[in-house]
């Protein structure tokens, strides 16, 4: 079982700093940052990612969901083991 958490993180995205695009830029919205995680197979299992963290890095790790109640899901299959951390949420430093 893993925190149903993880599966809703997606890994901050930093951007680079770029020139203003003007009013038309801000007004307009902009595309997904990333397609979905999700896809479902023929028996209806989930494939999803979870996040790792990985030497100071986060690395993604593909697993088959089953059954869940909302807190936890069941890992049917995938590259993770019992005790393995897995992240729910980043927390941003203040300098």
């Amino acid at each position: 079982l893993i925190p149903s958490a993880a599966l809703r993180f997606t890994p901050p995205v930093h951007e680079e700093k770029k020139p203003s695009t003007g009013l038309l830029g801000s007004l307009l919205p902009r595309p997904p940052r990333s397609a979905t995680q999700k896809r479902d197979d023929t028996a209806g299992r989930k494939q999803e990612l979870v996040w790792t963290p990985k030497n100071g890095e986060l690395s993604a790790v593909p697993l088959v969901t089953g059954s869940t109640n909302g807190s936890l899901t069941e890992v049917l299959s995938g590259e993770i083991e019992p005790g393995m951390a897995v992240v729910v949420d980043t927390a941003e430093a203040v300098n």
